[in-house]
């Protein structure tokens, strides 16, 4: 037999069906409630408290105030942003033209470079991404395509005796090292990259990991992983 209680329970159960319909008519109460109340603009306080409206702002939409009065000076300056500065000239050297710029640096839409002033820029930032002008519009390389190659094992700018000899011998076209392909967050980059050649370096994997490169293999590698401090951890 079904104890009283549990019979009670079971008669006081609503149906599915009913507790649906309830549900959507309480949905539909609050919606009318909320949309009445951004009509009005105002505050309705319950329970004997006096009713405090405010005159709408301009601050409550504004994507509309933006659509109303700022669309043609946004599309201006993005139209800019696709052009070329009204100098020619290499915003630092000011001597040779300036068709050069990168994407990721913070600069002005008015600053372009020469191919040495930009890679003079980047020694320290090889994965920036970055536009050369064409004559009608900006066409993306890569510091690759204008010479950068990477040094591991010696401080930004210096380059290792034993690579310096390589090249030398090789020549950069016939370097094994050219075909290296770095997976950063931005991206994937195709890298001229210099292993030390000196006696006290490590292996390969090692020069890679101390530059923060997770390589993909450990036997010739030619595919690494950027990692930031923050990934390691």
């Amino acid at each position: 037999m079904v104890s009283p209680r549990k019979r009670t329970s079971q008669h006081s159960k609503i149906p599915p069906s009913e507790a649906l319909t309830r549900a959507a008519d309480i949905l539909a109460t609050l919606e009318a409630e909320t949309n009445q109340w951004a009509k009005d603009g105002g505050f309705e306080f319950d329970d004997g408290h006096p009713t405090e409206k405010r005159q709408p702002r301009s601050s409550d939409r504004p994507l509309s105030v933006w659509a109303r009065n700022d669309v043609a000076p946004f599309l201006d300056e993005l139209l800019r942003l696709e052009g070329l500065p009204l100098h020619d000239l290499c915003h630092q050297c000011g001597a040779s033209p300036g068709t050069l710029r990168c994407r990721h640096c913070f600069m002005s839409v008015d600053s372009t470079f020469c191919d040495a002033c930009i890679l003079r820029q980047h020694e320290e930032l090889p994965f920036h991404r970055i536009d050369r002008w064409t004559g009608s519009f900006f066409q993306p390389t890569t510091l690759k395509a204008l010479g950068q190659r990477v040094q591991l094992g010696h401080p930004i700018g210096t380059k290792c005796p034993a690579t310096l000899a390589r090249l030398a011998t090789l020549g950069p076209t016939q370097s094994h090292d050219d075909e290296f392909c770095v997976v950063d967050c931005n991206g994937v980059h195709d890298i001229s990259i210099d292993f030390c050649g000196c006696p006290s370096a490590g292996e390969r994997t090692t020069q890679l990991l101390r530059a923060r490169l997770f390589p993909a293999t450990t036997t010739r590698p030619q595919t690494a992983v950027r990692g930031t401090p923050d990934a390691v951890t």
